[in-house]
């Protein structure tokens, strides 16, 4: 008797020990995701901009948008308890001032408000800090490709207008990003920071000549991002 309350009670231990750790260390997780923030550019011009300044003259370098938000869906495979390789897919809708992007030079008045549409998927690694913990801390890098959608103008008239050449600009270019945040349980909160890894150039040669490499837009984001595990 004594000898088979031993081997029954080995055996739940080990099973509930496999339980555990399965629930712990699931080879792959699938979330959602959101996050909100703001976009900041830089924009370099095809002349010499820096004899005229921020001032009126249109020759603007520096603008920021009004916000930026974005919904995603990702998938984690786990290798171990440390480190995890990451699939992200994520649509982001950005509210900016009306024309700033579009125009050369410029930024006009004809419409009430604007917003840019892009879609980007991402691929990178995590490593969880503290795994043990029921707070766990983690960052990740994640590198991939940013698609500019489409652009909607809204002018003060009813109706609206769409443009999905992002205004002659270079639609798809190489992204990275960074984050770093704390998960409990199935929610994740993190700072996430994502860079283009190319300027965006504007090819319009009847009416700008020719383009210079380093002309174009380069665009930056910060937000706060929320995730949830749906299934592991």
């Amino acid at each position: 008797m004594k000898t088979l309350l031993t081997i029954t009670i080995t055996l739940y231990i080990s099973c509930l020990s496999g339980n555990l750790a399965a629930q712990y260390t699931s080879p792959i997780e699938y979330g959602i995701s959101a996050d909100f923030g703001r976009s900041y550019y830089d924009r370099l011009y095809y002349e010499d901009y820096r004899k005229f300044k921020d001032d009126g003259e249109g020759y603007i370098s520096h603008f920021k948008s009004n916000y930026v938000w974005g919904v995603g869906f990702w998938i984690e495979r786990h290798f171990n308890r440390n480190f995890s390789g990451l699939t992200q897919l994520t649509y982001h809708q950005t509210d900016i001032l009306p024309d700033i992007y579009s125009q050369w030079n410029d930024s006009g008045f004809w419409y009430a408000r604007e917003t840019h549409h892009h879609a980007q998927a991402e691929i990178g690694m995590r490593w969880y800090i503290n795994p043990q913990s029921k707070l766990i801390f983690f960052t990740e890098l994640k590198g991939g490709v940013n698609m500019f959608v489409a652009a909607i103008d809204r002018p003060y008239q009813k109706g609206k207008q769409v443009n999905w050449d992002a205004f002659g600009y270079d639609r798809i270019l190489p992204v990275a990003s960074a984050a770093a945040g704390i998960k409990w349980r199935r929610f994740a909160l993190m700072a996430d920071y994502g860079h283009d890894l190319l300027r965006a150039r504007r090819d319009d040669p009847e009416k700008l000549g020719f383009m210079d490499k380093k002309a174009g837009i380069l665009t930056q984001r910060i937000a706060a991002k929320a995730t949830f595990t749906i299934f592991k």
